[in-house]
């Protein structure tokens, strides 16, 4: 029994995916009706993404701490997109707002927008990494180390999550596919359907904050709720299930987000509506 053991816990870590995956894909479905091919071609890509996340969590048993870090880098990700949609709209806009001033203008609010987004993000980061160090380790907080562990790149961190080998590279395939998943959106929306034309240039600067702001209070507070739920239960499938929801929930609340701003921009575009307010 010994020897079965392990395949046992595995064939159901593998059942258990695929039953959650066939659950969000019916919760999150609905959101793509109606919507253009281009639409659900990169809110596609961008939902396997945050399943692969759902994977590790359930093979590599991940705490809340090092999907707060997944998170994290996700907010990075969306304000490097942004500053190039910014650029973009700098260089190559309507042809009758073509003019030197614009550009200037444009280009000032850009590089502003990349030092104030990711100031911020930097002062989520220290806080995000004193927060485990004193709640989880129970210690005073060296930084290096602790975001060594927050992330998941150690031994330490990996030490209830099986092959080293194997878990480490998987946490760098999920980066690389956030990245390429908003990288993607990019391309196809803005590069080649030029919907960035249908953001007034007012509304370009405060544009992701709105979508940041709830992603990290989510976070924090979903962090809080896991630490609730494995205090209470002492029980590692109770955490990784409500890990799993709580990552269901944020694929939906994205896909929404996503699929509502290209839509008002497709229709901008088409002229069949107003162009976008900042949300």
């Amino acid at each position: 029994s010994c020897h079965i053991r392990p395949s046992g816990i595995s064939g159901q870590r593998e059942k258990a995916m695929t039953q959650w995956i066939f659950r969000i894909f019916q919760f999150i479905l609905p959101q793509l009706g109606g919507a253009s091919r281009n639409l659900v071609y990169s809110s596609t890509i961008l939902v396997i993404a945050n399943l692969l996340i759902i994977a590790g969590t359930i093979f590599f048993r991940w705490d809340a701490w090092q999907l707060m870090f997944l998170f994290w880098f996700e907010s990075v990700c969306i304000g490097i997109i942004h500053f190039m949609r910014f650029l973009l709209s700098a260089f190559s806009p309507a042809p009758d707002l073509k003019n030197p001033i614009r550009m200037m203008s444009l280009l000032f609010m850009a590089f502003f927008f990349l030092i104030h987004f990711n100031g911020f993000n930097a002062g989520h980061l220290v806080f995000l990494v004193v927060l485990p160090a004193l709640l989880v380790y129970g210690r005073d907080p060296d930084f290096v180390d602790t975001l060594l562990n927050w992330t998941g790149f150690s031994s330490e961190a990996f030490k209830h999550s099986g092959d080293l080998a194997v878990a480490e590279p998987f946490q760098v395939a999920i980066l690389a596919a956030i990245f390429l998943g908003h990288l993607n959106s990019l391309v196809v929306h803005d590069f080649m359907k030029k919907e960035y034309r249908a953001i007034p240039d007012k509304d370009l600067m405060m544009l992701p904050y709105s979508r940041i702001f709830v992603m990290h209070l989510t976070i924090i507070f979903g962090a809080s709720l896991y630490t609730g739920v494995m205090t209470l239960t002492g029980k590692e499938w109770a955490g990784i299930a409500f890990l799993c929801v709580f990552v269901a929930l944020k694929i939906y609340f994205d896909l929404k987000t996503h699929t509502q701003q290209h839509r008002k921009r497709e229709e901008a575009l088409s002229g069949t509506a107003e162009p976008e307010e900042s949300s």
